[in-house]
């Protein structure tokens, strides 16, 4: 199910960075779907992430590859569409108000 307006928007004040967001998952070019886990905590946040093969997304704690980066979607843009136009891919997970430790 894609993701609503207000879920693919930051709330105001917060800092997109890697220390903050932890990624669940992505959808790959066609919009499918691949989810590690999740067990319904909310809020969730919707990014693109760029400069990353599918298999190299860095995903819960995992160490972040050197040209990978997170980008917000616009409020007028759907998430997909934002993804293709950045070369990137639109994966969710949560936005964490504590940074937290990769690993190295």
């Amino acid at each position: 199910m894609p993701p609503t307006e207000a879920e693919t928007q930051l709330p105001p004040k917060r800092e997109l960075s890697w220390d903050h967001v932890y990624l669940l998952g992505w959808f790959n070019e066609q919009g499918h779907p691949f989810l590690t886990t999740w067990d319904g905590n909310l809020p969730m946040v919707h990014v693109v992430v760029t400069g990353v093969k599918p298999l190299t997304m860095p995903l819960w704690s995992a160490p972040v590859p050197p040209n990978a980066h997170l980008h917000e979607i616009p409020a007028d843009k759907a998430p997909q569409e934002y993804a293709q136009e950045m070369g990137g891919y639109h994966a969710f997970g949560w936005y964490l108000e504590e940074p937290f430790e990769r690993k190295q």
